[in-house]
């Protein structure tokens, strides 16, 4: 069985065959810039893609670590009871790992449902660090204290 090769098809002689395979030596210049710009290409993306994973890696430890210290709080308001409640804050909280630090500001605010329930909210703000700018989170943890 004989194997049909593409210049079989386009017609070339055995000469023009040989002449075509002895000018075909390797990449020309133009072919490695092209594959160079495609790696710079993909090799961009790449870290376009760890970036933003960083970021939202960063996003939810911060945002976890704002829940523990609001949660931390509202069980110390609920400890001391519906009288000794008061406004506080903004309190700071720096909580570091390793080589990372990151700054929680909390406040404890209340207000009166009725003369024997306060609604009762801590509130724990920071700021995230994103890939240009820093943008201002907060959480906010509420619950009821009757008296």
């Amino acid at each position: 069985m004989d194997i049909l090769y593409i210049y079989d098809i386009i017609g070339l002689s055995g000469e023009e065959k040989m002449g075509r395979l002895k000018n075909n030596r390797g990449v020309s210049l133009i072919e490695a810039m092209v594959a160079v710009v495609v790696l710079g290409i993909m090799a961009a993306i790449m870290l376009g893609i760890f970036q933003v994973s960083f970021n939202s890696i960063s996003d939810s430890t911060n945002t976890y670590l704002a829940t523990l210290i609001a949660q931390q709080e509202m069980e110390i308001a609920i400890k001391q009871g519906y009288g000794s409640i008061t406004a506080q804050g903004p309190i700071p909280v720096t909580v570091s790992s390793g080589s990372q630090s990151a700054t929680f500001w909390w406040q404890l605010s209340w207000s009166s449902v009725n003369s024997t329930v306060k609604a009762v909210t801590i509130t724990v703000k920071w700021n995230q660090k994103g890939a240009v700018k820093t943008y201002p989170r907060s959480l906010a943890l509420s619950t009821w204290i009757a008296e």
